[in-house]
């Protein structure tokens, strides 16, 4: 090809593209979901669902007033419990509870400080609100260990001082504070990446059959790769921007978060992602005659490559025969990297495996898609 041919094949892609960028922004309903989809559902997920327990309101009953029974009620602190008030009756616990108000009561019992010096068996009363059965469950395993401490604190075993001792000490490399939001928030970032990654493409492809503008393609001097490229490469672009503007407005502007590796990284990778699950929607593109047929596929292979991505279900978790799915998901690994690349700090000479994964698989969906895309023009 020459210097002259090779700048017309450009010219004609970036005139494709150009007109795929207007065709995009002139749809309000995609432009409005895609922002949707990069801000406020970011901050839902992250923030709104939560599996862990956390600042639990709790408000006390102190029929004892000693010293045992105040160090009792100190050691339900932050991040877990959040000591609210002391209250006198057990009517007004009941209003907390049923208001809502409170998740938590502590009842201690009036004779806890004597009955502890005295080395008797006392009950300590702990209601809790199980509307969220999960937290609910978890509050009271940390409640059950806490008051198990608090007892080994006060009258620790004579004859475990004669034995060796095994002391747990727990070093945090990373989020100190075990929240969840941050892992939520790149879950939910790769989850509209490829979402929109295999959407955008397929949809700009059914407007064309739509509008009958596929047979104009057809007739013209164009190559099959460069109507392609112009399906992916200026909707990969969109992606890019509203992944930049998740992850530095919404992931470290509005949930605080901390990006502590190489963003510029991350956004290349993110690219690549992108690129790659593009081809799943070439592929469902090739398939597709209409808007809603690309709409009922994307709703097939969203929640299998979901599902088989460690966010729902861990790795380790999974049964051994459907580890390899996962194994073999591009979403697994570009987890990983994301995971690894802003939350953790890792080097990414330690994710080169991951990194690969991702690349070669992904590659090898966009060539099936690119491959059965090219058949329609031939």
């Amino acid at each position: 090809m020459t210097f002259q041919a090779t700048g017309d094949y450009l010219r004609q892609l970036a005139m494709l593209s150009r007109k795929e960028f207007l065709q995009f922004f002139r749809d309000p309903v995609l432009v409005i979901f895609l922002i949707y989809a990069f801000t406020l559902s970011i901050i839902a997920s992250s923030t709104v669902v939560s599996t862990q327990l956390r600042n639990a309101t709790t408000v006390y009953i102190d029929r004892d007033r000693t010293g045992a029974s105040r160090e009792l009620v100190h050691r339900f602190r932050e991040p877990h419990f959040r000591v609210e008030r002391r209250l006198d009756a057990d009517r007004e616990a009941v209003q907390w509870l049923d208001s809502g108000q409170a998740m938590v009561v502590l009842d201690i019992p009036s004779g806890f400080q004597e009955a502890l010096r005295r080395r008797r068996p006392t009950d300590v009363q702990m209601l809790i609100d199980a509307s969220n059965s999960h937290v609910a469950f978890m509050g009271a395993s940390y409640g059950e260990r806490i008051l198990r401490r608090f007892a080994d604190d006060l009258d620790p075993d004579p004859r475990a001082e004669r034995a060796p001792r095994v002391e747990l000490r727990q070093r945090f490399w990373f989020n100190p504070n075990l929240r969840d939001e941050p892992f939520r928030a790149l879950e939910q970032i790769a989850r509209m990446t490829l979402l929109f990654s295999m959407l955008l493409p397929a949809t700009a492809m059914a407007r064309e059959r739509e509008r009958g503008t596929v047979q104009q393609l057809l007739v013209s001097p164009l190559t099959p790769v460069q109507i392609m490229l112009s399906k992916v490469l200026p909707m990969t672009c969109i992606i890019l921007g509203a992944t930049t503007v998740a992850l530095f407005v919404v992931v470290r502007g509005a949930l605080g978060i901390a990006l502590h590796g190489n963003v510029l990284l991350y956004l290349a990778l993110s690219g690549v992602f992108a690129v790659n699950a593009s081809g799943i929607g070439l592929l469902i593109a090739s398939f597709s005659r209409n808007l809603a047929q690309v709409g009922f596929l994307s709703l097939l292979v969203m929640p299998p490559m979901n599902l088989f991505a460690g966010t729902i279900t861990p790795l380790e978790s999974m049964p051994l025969l459907l580890r390899p799915l996962v194994l073999i998901s591009p979403m697994y690994h570009y987890l990983q990297v994301s995971f690894g690349l802003l939350l953790e700090g890792t080097p990414p000479r330690m994710l080169w495996d991951s990194i690969l994964a991702m690349v070669f698989i992904g590659g090898g969906l966009f060539a099936l898609g690119a491959w059965r895309f090219r058949r329609q023009f031939t």
